[in-house]
Order: C-alpha cells, then sequence, then structure tokens
C-alpha cells in the first residue's frame, strides 16, 4: 500500500514568494517544523492508501478525464491553518479575495502529478508517481 494524492506543482517564483512569507514566519514561531520549498505544492485530491497496483489504472482515468480540461491559471493569495482551532498541523496558502494584502503570484497550470507520500520521521517525503497533461 502507497499513500497516494493528486497535486499542481507551483512555478518556482511562486514557491520563492511563500518560502519569504514562511521565513518570516519561521522567526516568529520557532517550534515548527517547516516543509522544504520542493515538498510545496497544491493538493487537488488525497487518495489515502492505495494498492501500487492500482497506481497505472488510476493515472489512467485521470488521464482520460482530464484531457477534456483546459490549461488554466491559479492565483495564490493569503495564508490559512488547519485544523482551525487547536494546534494547526498545516498551513497553507488560499486564493480568497479577503487575503489580498500578501499575493505571492501565479502558476499556469499545464499538468497534474500522482504523489505518492511516504512518512518518516522528519517529515514526508514525496515521490512522483505519474505526470498527466491537461488539454491544450
Amino acid at each position: 500500500m502507497i499513500r497516494a494524492f493528486l497535486a499542481i506543482d507551483l512555478e518556482p517564483q511562486v514557491i520563492e514568494k511563500i518560502c519569504r512569507s514562511i521565513d518570516d514566519l519561521r522567526e516568529r514561531i520557532p517550534a515548527v517544523r517547516w516543509v522544504p520549498p520542493t515538498n510545496l505544492h497544491l493538493t487537488v485530491k488525497f487518495f489515502g492508501n492505495v494498492e501500487e497496483a492500482q497506481v497505472e489504472p488510476i493515472a489512467a482515468a485521470l488521464r482520460e478525464q482530464l484531457h477534456l480540461f483546459p490549461r488554466f491559471t491559479i492565483n495564490a493569495k493569503g495564508l490559512g491553518v488547519f485544523p482551525e482551532r487547536g494546534r494547526p498541523k498545516i498551513l497553507w496558502v488560499q486564493d480568497l479575495e479577503s487575503w489580498r494584502h500578501c499575493v505571492f503570484g501565479h502558476s499556469v497550470v499545464n499538468e497534474v502529478v500522482l504523489f505518492q507520500s511516504v512518512l518518516k520521521a522528519e517529515g514526508a517525503v514525496y515521490r512522483r508517481l505519474k505526470v498527466i497533461s491537461l488539454g491544450k
């Protein structure tokens, strides 16, 4: 079994701006384990545990459906946390008009990536399993 999710890679200039914001937070919140820039992505769908033999059928089904969708642009604005109550486990970038003061930029989305997530003591490690292109 592997932990799998579908995600979008962000463009380098967007990741750079997000990292600068994280650097500001890192100084104010030292007790947090921050993910490396290479692990920053936009999760589209978390599949959870799937059999390794299911990776290719999942990718084929995604390819069949996603080629119909045109390429698109996402705007990364603002920060949020999950869960909202108690001790947050995830800091995320959102796309909401109410967060205009914190704009990171945009990414043109040409493809989505099926990843494997391996949980280790030092944090998650992501392995690219399949790249699925969107339509033109």
